[in-house]
């Protein structure tokens, strides 16, 4: 009787907890939002299904080393043959239908075919490889979008923070502005002007709010996960403003980039399917095997089921075809060629998107200094102005203007560091080293 009380209580505060757990907000981190768009996203299953089938066509490209097995039957009727004249016996014999009852079991191995199954089976082999550089690509693409929808959410929250506390001091100035306009030391125009300038923080706030709920709604779309309730804050003190030399970025992206080894499997691949054509020049060299059990309804032979087998070897050459093979092994050729171009305009590109990511990172890190030491200024122009305002040696105008000069250097200073931290997820991605364990 004691333990139904018991197990009453352990139901509700597991059920209390399940409820806690599935209305507890989801907030992201970066390595978790790179995780889930790593595991969920629907391009990359994508992809890894392509790989499956480029396995899956090795594996049969591999069966052809192996004998082949088939099995059939037939049946053949002859309306009617000619008339025998056999050298002993009866003169002749009457015209009489034919039929033939056959089932048989074949088996052939083939011997020689010019290395032709040795370079299909490279082929696709090659093809695995090219869907696994695919699918590497991939991964760095989505980790990069991830990355930089990440900054942006974070942009708003930061941009939100400045905000925020630019209507806190807009809000104390009106504050102050109507109080002197009651000691009649301020017009109704200056708590106008202060007004105004407070409105205008609330419609950037409000617009701010709307453009962070898009991003969630972008991120959601490429971790495949809704619903997303928010992200961490930013933390000034993880940016670290060092960049290494040009060259090693350089010879990092030559080294790491997944497209290059793309475009190199796809090379040899072709390669291969060339010379698998140009085995088609050479004699192919079969054995065969295969047993009959037949039943004859032939007058002139013995009417009853007979087992008979034939053992030997099968040639086959195709030494002319008008040039068809030909005409193939140039078509392979002139893909070769297209694909050498390709690698060529890929390392440029790629050299040119590591020279613009890293001088759009000297760039930000500049702007990040320099905004830091005009945030400072203008937070300390901010506060001579208001106390000369209150002493009634400044106008609304200055105080307005100071506001608004502060609330702009610190805007900067955000985007500027938020800038950083994207250009440099970008210059991860260009030289081949974002993933899921990316941490700026």
């Amino acid at each position: 009787m004691t333990s139904k009380p018991i197990f009453l209580i352990i139901f509700l505060a597991l059920l209390t907890r399940l409820l806690q757990a599935q209305t507890e907000p989801i907030i992201l981190s970066l390595p978790e939002a790179l995780e889930l768009g790593n595991t969920n996203n629907l391009t990359l299953q994508q992809q890894i299904d392509r790989v499956n089938q480029a396995v899956s066509q090795l594996s049969a490209q591999k069966t052809s080393y192996f004998p082949k097995l088939t099995a059939g039957g037939f049946f053949n009727y002859v309306s009617s043959i000619p008339e025998l004249n056999l050298p002993l016996g009866p003169t002749g014999s009457d015209p009489a239908e034919v039929k033939i009852y056959d089932v048989n079991i074949s088996l052939q191995q083939p011997l020689f075919t010019g290395l032709r199954t040795h370079h299909l089976i490279q082929s696709a082999r090659e093809e695995v490889k090219t869907s696994e550089s695919q699918l590497q690509n991939l991964h760095q693409q989505i980790a990069y979008q991830i990355c930089n929808l990440y900054y942006l959410a974070q942009l708003t929250q930061l941009q939100q923070q400045v905000l925020e506390s630019s209507l806190k001091r807009s809000l104390n100035n009106l504050k102050l502005s109507k109080n002197l306009l009651k000691a009649g030391q301020a017009r109704s125009i200056d708590t106008l002007n202060v007004s105004n300038q407070a409105f205008k923080i609330k419609t950037q706030l409000n617009k701010n709010g709307h453009d962070y709920d898009l991003i969630l709604i972008q991120l959601e779309h490429v971790v495949n996960k809704s619903p997303i309730d928010g992200i961490q804050p930013y933390e000034e003190q993880d940016i670290q403003l060092v960049l290494e030399n040009l060259q090693i970025y350089l010879n990092m992206a030559l080294e790491n980039r997944p497209e290059l080894n793309q475009v190199q499997h796809q090379i040899q691949g072709q390669q291969y399917r060339k010379k698998s054509i140009q085995s088609g020049y050479y004699p192919q060299l079969y054995a065969q095997a295969s047993f009959h059990y037949l039943y004859p309804d032939v007058q002139i032979l013995k009417q009853q089921w007979t087992d008979l087998y034939f053992i030997g070897i099968n040639l086959q050459w195709e030494p002319w075809n008008w040039g068809r093979r030909k005409h193939e092994v140039h078509q392979i050729s002139y893909t070769i060629n297209q694909l050498n171009t390709e690698h060529e305009k890929q390392i440029q590109a790629i050299r040119n998107e590591v020279k613009q990511a890293y001088k759009n990172l000297q760039s930000d890190r500049d702007q990040v200094l320099l905004t830091r030491r005009l945030l400072k200024q203008e937070n300390d122009r901010y506060k001579i102005i208001q106390n000369q305002y209150i002493q009634g040696l400044a106008t609304t105008i200055d105080l307005n203007d100071a506001e608004i000069a502060l609330t702009a250097a610190d805007l900067q200073l955000q985007q500027a560091q938020i800038n950083w931290l994207q250009d440099q997820a970008f210059l991860a991605y260009v030289t081949g080293k974002i993933n899921t364990h990316y941490q700026p």
